[in-house]
């Protein structure tokens, strides 16, 4: 059943004239709603990334509504290896900073221009910031002409949505091994 709803069963019987029966005593039940969200896959690498430039990720991940209300997502940056910090907002990232940005869309944004870190009137767009949970909008982490049926919210019980992610590199950095960055996507109820 659809969750964060009220639903009320009664019964009623009839013969083959038909003659109907009275009402059964009712029941109610309150049915609370889930949150719940499953990404596929957990990880995906970048590959190597030179200085001062941006990787689109040549596979997305699948984010799936298991939950039972319809609900929207929001992304953070929750992890940068120590020795990097995190651009929050627009512009390329200077020596040891990155900056990651996410879109939902349901095929492969492999042109860095789909991405969107200043758009007009509305903030830093598609860049998932350390400072902050934001949610996805027609605009954020959004291709402003798509329909509303692959964006990050709106998402119905059971729906999927794709979402992949933009790597701008550091500027410069001393740190040449392999290195991690955590996003972490929460479901709110829409």
């Amino acid at each position: 059943l659809t969750g964060d709803t009220t639903w009320y069963f009664q019964i009623w019987t009839r013969d083959e004239v038909p003659n109907w029966s009275e009402l059964s005593n009712g029941a109610t039940v309150w049915v609370n709603p889930i949150l719940s969200i499953t990404i596929e896959p957990s990880v995906r690498p970048f590959g190597e990334v030179p200085a001062a430039q941006s990787d689109v990720l040549s596979d997305g991940f699948t984010v799936t509504n298991t939950g039972n209300i319809t609900q929207k997502y929001q992304l953070r940056l929750t992890s940068v290896p120590t020795g990097w910090t995190a651009k929050n907002v627009a512009g390329a990232p200077e020596w040891e900073e990155v900056k990651i940005l996410g879109l939902f869309t349901t095929q492969s944004p492999l042109e860095t221009t789909h991405f969107d870190d200043n758009p007009p009137n509305t903030g830093d767009g598609d860049i998932v910031r350390t400072t902050s949970d934001d949610q996805a909008t027609g605009a954020n982490f959004a291709i402003s002409g798509e329909s509303v049926e692959v964006k990050g919210y709106n998402v119905t019980v059971g729906g999927i949505r794709y979402l992949w992610f933009r790597f701008d590199a550091p500027s410069g950095t001393s740190i040449t091994n392999e290195q991690f960055l955590t996003v972490t996507v929460t479901a709110i109820q829409q």
